[in-house]
């Protein structure tokens, strides 16, 4: 009865927000050079490089640029009214689209954005006379004291005394956004700047947007130089300048707590958890859109589970959701990135390396959520689980996967002093899509529509989780009963698991607990659920606890990363069989290279972290004293890779070749596994030829 009552009231809330009128229909886009039209019912006007000429010249973080000319007359120049000057406003802008189908280096610049920055606008000349709009404001450590100063200025082409406006050319912003040259990574993109022109406005929700539409040439290395191609590259990044904002009535700014975790702000001098301002009466909308009509129901399921899990922790459900499809009118509207809206999209444009994203864009000085997004690489997403539930009775073919690629660590810089971020970039936000697909042993009993039902579930749970403010928790899976049953395998939707736990993986206590804090500051009551990116310990870091790992799964990770070493050993010598084996130490580079990085860190970090540890000491033969740690590591990891059985493994095949291959396999799996396990800092000593009797130095 109570859920059948939830569900009628999700629904109610949810015809009370569906209107297609809140969508704003005022864009207006570049396209005739005469153009010249008042912004709605707004105070801007909007008209072109050609009905206006440019007079000024361009002033960048106090610095003088070359003259202002619009090479495009059609490119759209802004009329400013004069009595908005000096009052408050928020300026930010994300990048929304990318032209390259087929890059997912590019396309991973999606949602790339400006953190929103208070500012107040004024009129200013520089050191030649020339006229600017500017924005002023403190972009870093700031507190209520701290003084404005210039960030950046728009070029004023125009002044209508009468009617009290400034015309303002705004492409400049994209001009100086050369987004190779402030990276500093032109070979890497192999992108060259060309030229960029303002080509859409629009304002509602007391928010101005504009888009920014940058040209690249794509171009080549040919004996040195770069050297242009027929071929360009084209981003739009939108921003925005949000008016008079306002702290929202009973939002209270929340500081951050060690017990769980939330992303922060950054701009502030002291640290805001970022979360969205939940109140009864005021639902959060979201748009769906683009999702194919077989995968929507799941879509359904993870704004339902996190309405119930917001109603049994702060007493309401804050979700309404709208589904948009790919032919519906609005959906052309509807644009991740835009500060006006919360979005969810399958992106049909672009490829990136994450399977799914969910950044959003938070007040810096109160850490309230503007907006929030999720892209999710749906179509990839469909080909490669397919491909994997096509071989799943054909384990003798590995399939290669060509889907990840090394992620480049930049930021872009918009001056001198504002900072673009890559969410694609930065780990706190991926949703890792490229693991060894069949090294993954298919669920027992699933059909490929039951496990991406769930499958997708969990993954937009995640990414929402992430909109709602919470960060990665890779203790989650410390939490499960081992059962295998749903929402069992983690106490944390935040949680990283491999393909064969995550389709089950729900919202759970330790997100209850969070949520709880971020929402009506109650103090979590367990102090050893969470650790996240920043904690993960490598080979050259050991102060982060061995229990805190993105790579593993099941309670007790000693155990599981044995079991995967010691299923890409016996794959890599086709152990039980005469035949000679198909798998290389390539096909299972990857859960071999988790695997002996997860036990070698338990080793290694035993002396500076076991003290913290819950789930290692008391089980199964396990040392109880913390300096027995890295000897019992040692042997168990000598038990997989120097096995002497390999021997009769070897043996047993039925042609010399096929001795040949397995023999070669072999030796080449237990030198990768020397040189990873000596590249940790210290262990020759404990991993020497003593302990783990085929160890290569």
């Amino acid at each position: 009865m109570i859920q059948k009552l939830f569900a009628t009231l999700t629904m109610f809330l949810f015809a009370l927000s569906s209107s297609a009128s809140e969508i704003a229909p005022n864009l207006i886009k570049a396209g005739s050079p005469n153009l010249k039209k008042k912004l709605g019912n707004s105070p801007f006007e909007v008209t072109t490089a050609k009905q206006v000429k440019s007079v000024g010249r361009f002033s960048f973080d106090g610095g003088i640029a070359g003259e202002v000319v619009a090479k495009n007359p059609e490119s759209l120049i802004l009329g400013y009214p004069m009595d908005l000057l000096k009052k408050e406003s928020v300026f930010g802008g994300v990048i929304t689209r990318v032209s390259n189908k087929d890059n997912e280096n590019l396309g991973g610049l999606k949602l790339s954005d400006l953190t929103p920055i208070h500012i107040k606008t004024d009129l200013e000349k520089d050191p030649s006379g020339a006229l600017f709009l500017v924005l002023k404001g403190c972009a870093i450590n700031c507190n209520e004291s701290s003084p404005d100063e210039m960030l950046i200025g728009f070029p004023v082409v125009s002044v209508d005394e009468i009617n009290k406006r400034v015309y303002v050319d705004l492409a400049q912003v994209g001009k100086e956004l050369d987004i190779v040259g402030m990276l500093g990574a032109a070979e890497y993109f192999n992108l060259e700047h060309v030229q960029s022109n303002t080509v859409g406005f629009d304002f509602s929700n007391n928010t101005l947007i504009f888009d920014v539409e940058s040209q690249y040439n794509i171009v080549g290395k040919t004996e040195g130089d770069l050297r242009p191609l027929d071929q360009q590259s084209t981003m739009v990044a939108r921003y925005y300048l949000k008016l008079n904002p306002k702290e929202t009535p009973g939002f209270e700014p929340r500081t951050p707590t060690n017990e769980v975790g939330f992303f922060t702000t950054f701009r502030s001098e002291k640290e805001k958890i970022t979360r969205f301002h939940a109140a009864a009466n005021e639902p959060i909308k979201y748009f769906i859109k683009n999702v194919p009509k077989e995968y929507q129901a799941p879509f359904a399921k993870s704004f339902d589970e996190w309405n119930r899990t917001f109603t049994s922790a702060v007493g309401f459900a804050p979700f309404v959701y709208e589904f948009v499809n790919l032919d519906d009118a609005d959906s052309e509207k509807l644009v991740a990135g835009d500060i006006r809206y919360n979005v969810v999209e399958w992106d049909l444009n672009n490829i990136a390396s994450y399977g799914g994203l969910g950044p959003s864009i938070a007040n810096q000085v109160t850490g309230q959520n503007l907006s929030a997004n999720v892209l999710i690489q749906g179509p990839t997403i469909v080909k490669l689980y397919k491909q994997w539930f096509g071989i799943s009775n054909d384990m003798d073919r590995p399939l290669v996967d060509t889907l990840h690629a090394p992620l480049i660590k930049h930021k872009i810089s918009l001056g001198k002093k504002l900072t673009f971020r890559i969410p694609a970039e930065d780990p706190a936000f991926q949703d890792d899509l490229a693991k060894k697909l069949d090294f993954e042993r298919i669920p027992d009993g699933y059909t490929y529509e039951r496990y991406m039902e769930g499958y997708f579930q969990e993954m937009l749970s995640h990414e929402l989780g992430h909109n709602i403010g919470l960060r990665h928790n890779f203790r989650g899976n410390l939490g499960s009963d081992d059962s295998m049953t749903e929402g069992s395998v983690s106490r944390s939707i935040m949680e990283y698991l491999g393909r064969g736990f995550r389709y089950i993986n729900r919202i759970a206590a330790y997100d209850v607990m969070a949520i709880s804090y971020g929402y009506l500051g109650k103090a979590p009551t367990a102090s050893n659920w969470f650790c996240t990116d920043e904690n993960v310990p490598s080979e050259s870091n050991l102060l982060g606890s061995a229990e805190c790992s993105r790579d593993d799964a099941t309670s007790d990770p000693i155990s599981y990363y044995q079991d995967r070493l010691t299923r890409a050993r016996d794959l890599i010598s086709n152990r039980g069989s005469s035949e000679e084996p198909v798998w290389t130490q390539e096909d299972i580079s990857r859960a071999f290279n988790e695997a002996v990085a997860g036990l070698g860190v338990y080793a290694a970090s035993a002396p500076f972290t076991a003290d913290q540890w819950t789930n290692f000491f008391g089980k199964l033969d396990r040392p109880q004293a913390q300096a027995d740690v890295p000897d019992y590591m040692a042997a168990k990891i000598d038990a997989i890779i120097c096995d002497p059985s390999l021997a009769g493994t070897i043996a047993e095949k039925a042609t010399p070749a096929a001795k040949e291959k397995t023999a070669a396999n072999i030796k080449t799996f237990q030198e990768q596994a020397s040189k990873k396990l000596l590249g940790f800092n210290g262990l020759w000593e404990v991993f020497n030829k003593k302990n783990i009797t085929c160890l290569v130095q």
